[in-house]
């Protein structure tokens, strides 16, 4: 039986409201018209007022158009729900929401035309808004002369120098011509009793420019212009441009009638691009659809801000961090301590920081065209200063090279060598070597190097006499010791060496000088013939005695008279006379050591080794 009822009831109900809406409209006309023209973009300002007791809905706007400025231009409706009287601006921040915008107009003659139909503008009862007509780019039409209200319906436009809402003309969108008699006409309904309408996208704000990296909330307002409270209806925005979107919300608290509230329905970030949005309301049993949505808006997402490219700087403790940014043309640096919030530090592209003994690290953001990116972190790094150590002062052979090695791989080198690598190799320079290493700052380390050479020997010639021959090593260097080798099983190790072989030996030997240090040896080999063959008694050349302390004597066969010449072991004369053999010869004043008498007479030259002693 209830349920019978609550049917009855409905249908009542939709019967009264159908009824309600099937009325013919109602029209107000200020039956004037427009004879001055104010500046371009003019404005036309009036107010409506509904004394119903029951709320009406505007749903036509017309006004007085001049063939001359305005054809082919369109024209912009406003309202305001609260400011109702003195100079209005009409713009947002102020209240002042959109209608909607006509078409072009064109019309063949100066008359009073409609801009602009099939609105639905609730106005509660007793109730007066105040209504905006500009044309865009063109100029307001008004009457100077004229009544002050026009009524028709209980509901009267208030125009001229009215005390409910006196009437402006002028530029937009702030005239400043008053009192002005509006030109034109409204038409109204009475309103539906369910009638949510979404007044506006309060966010994103139409034009703005919002960043890559913005989450902006969308909000609408919504008006409850029925005479019954609602709640839980479905709110949705739409999103075209680069890419579609939706966002859908409810609103779950009680809207009464005639209040106005917003609703968030959440956060969009879009791709970059320019994007179209609107939103409506979805009340089931709103059946008046011309309210439900939105004006259209626009705005866009930029594109992202160019991360900063950050150079950061490391040095040893106490040093001096270089940080800076490469950055891009039209951009600020801002630099902050942390990377939310935070304090600014630096705005620029770098920073110098002195004297540095622990790491710090910032974050820096790039500013292009409004927005920011995301912080970056740049730091100041301090790490231990390098230590290169080459070892203590060294001696080495030539023939072992000795590598330095100046560690910290990675690093930067500079050796006294002009080298730059991280080791190097020492073979035959003695000296003082260096290098400096370069890993976040500089540091030296050197070392002594003495190079012991090793022992070098060209070869060696030798004087002969008879069976008797005297070697003596040629150009020897960093020599401390010597072995001769002589061939016939023996050997000597006197720096200049006297051999005699035995008589007979009948086939040539190898002589061989090995020199050596502590290094090592060098070793020169020659050929020496070695043949003798038995002189006869007549060639016979004697020195007695021998060895000698003061005289000796000297006798020949067959041989009168020559020249003498005493020779040491380096080959050097000390002693030269002309003699008649045999001939005593004085000694006494050569000291002792080794010598060669050569008897020279005519093409023949006989020699032989005397040793002289004290």
């Amino acid at each position: 039986m209830k349920n019978v009822l609550r049917e009855k009831l409905w249908l009542v109900v939709c019967l009264m409201l159908s009824a309600l809406s099937m009325q013919a409209q109602t029209t107000v006309t200020t039956g004037l018209v427009g004879s001055t023209t104010a500046s371009a973009s003019g404005v036309n300002v009036f107010g409506v007022t509904n004394s119903n007791t029951y709320s009406i809905a505007v749903t036509s706007f017309s006004i007085y158009h001049n063939i001359g400025t305005n054809n082919g231009r369109s024209y912009t409706v406003y309202y305001n729900p609260t400011s109702i009287t003195g100079a209005p601006t009409i713009n947002a921040a102020n209240g002042w929401l959109t209608v909607g915008t006509s078409a072009l107009i064109t019309s063949s003659t100066s008359q009073i035309v409609t801009v602009l139909s099939n609105q639905y503008v609730v106005i509660p009862p007793n109730t007066t808004y105040r209504f905006a007509i500009i044309c865009n780019s063109g100029n307001a039409y008004f009457a100077t002369t004229g009544n002050n209200t026009y009524a028709n319906g209980n509901v009267t436009i208030q125009t001229g120098g009215s005390t409910v809402s006196p009437g402006y003309a002028g530029t937009a969108p702030s005239p400043n011509l008053t009192p002005r008699y509006f030109a034109g006409s409204i038409s109204f309904v009475p309103a539906s009793v369910n009638n949510i309408s979404a007044i506006a996208l309060i966010s994103p704000v139409a034009g703005n420019g919002y960043c890559a990296s913005d989450s902006v909330t969308v909000s609408v307002a919504l008006r409850n212009v029925g005479d019954s409270s609602q709640q839980n209806f479905p709110v949705t925005a739409k999103f075209i441009g680069a890419t579609s979107n939706t966002l859908s919300g409810t609103y779950t608290k009680k809207l009464s009638a005639w209040a106005t509230d917003t609703l968030a329905l959440g956060k969009i970030n879009l791709p970059q691009g320019t994007y179209t949005a609107n939103a409506f309301s979805q009340l089931s049993t709103d059946t008046i659809r011309i309210n439900d949505t939105t004006p259209t808006i626009s705005f866009t997402f930029r594109k992202p801000v160019t991360l900063p490219i950050v150079n950061s700087d490391t040095v040893c403790p106490k040093g001096n961090a270089n940080l800076s940014i490469t950055g891009v043309a039209n951009t600020v640096y801002r630099w902050f301590s942390q990377p939310t919030n935070g304090l600014l530090l630096n705005i620029g592209t770098s920073k110098i920081f002195p004297n540095v003994t622990k790491d710090t690290i910032m974050w820096i953001a790039a500013d292009s065209a409004g927005c920011q990116s995301v912080r970056v972190p740049i730091g100041a790094i301090v790490r231990p200063a390098p230590a290169p150590f080459l070892g203590v002062d060294t001696a080495f052979c030539e023939s072992i090279p000795l590598l330095l090695n100046a560690g910290y791989p990675g690093a930067t080198y500079l050796w006294s060598t002009g080298d730059t690598t991280q080791t190097i190799h020492v073979t035959n320079q003695s000296g003082l070597y260096w290098v400096q290493v370069t890993k976040y700052c500089s540091r030296r380390d050197s070392i002594n190097v003495t190079v012991r050479p090793m022992p070098k020997v060209s070869g060696f010639s030798y004087i002969r006499m008879i069976n008797t021959y005297n070697f003596k090593p040629s150009f020897v260097q960093n020599v401390t010791g010597y072995l001769w080798l002589f061939g016939d099983g023996t050997s000597s190790t006197d720096s200049n060496a006297i051999h005699t072989y035995a008589l007979g030996q009948s086939s040539n030997l190898t002589v061989t000088l090995i020199v050596s240090n502590t290094c090592g040896s060098d070793t020169a080999r020659k050929l020496v013939p070695t043949a003798v063959n038995d002189l006869s008694n007549k060639e016979v050349f004697s020195i007695y005695p021998n060895p000698a302390s003061e005289k000796i004597m000297i006798t020949a066969a067959d041989i009168k008279e020559g020249e003498i010449l005493l020779l040491n072991l380096q080959g050097s004369v000390i002693k030269k006379e002309s003699v008649h053999l045999p001939a005593e010869i004085n000694v006494s004043e050569l000291p002792t050591g080794h010598y060669i008498f050569r008897l020279q007479s005519g093409e023949r030259t006989l020699s032989k080794p005397i040793q002289i002693i004290r």
